[in-house]
């Protein structure tokens, strides 16, 4: 399950429905996520959550569900 605050910032960066945004939303899936629009989202998100990625962590962050689990384990 996807925070809604995730859903929100890709929904947001993105331009897209918050309804279009899945587990499977990604690099390969949306149009835009290049590497700016990465780096954009990956900033939003570390906004979002007040928290920060570690940067060898960052380019592996490619979907919905890669982000959600990184957010997940820096969480606890």
């Amino acid at each position: 399950m996807l925070d809604a605050r995730l859903v929100g910032a890709i929904s947001e960066i993105f331009g897209l429905p918050r309804d279009d945004v899945n587990p499977k939303s990604g690099r390969d899936t949306i149009i835009g996520w290049d590497s700016v629009g990465h780096l954009k989202l990956i900033l939003r998100v570390e906004e979002v959550f007040r928290l920060r990625f570690v940067s060898t962590q960052i380019p592996g962050l490619v979907s919905a569900a890669a982000i959600q689990e990184a957010l997940d384990r820096l969480q606890k």
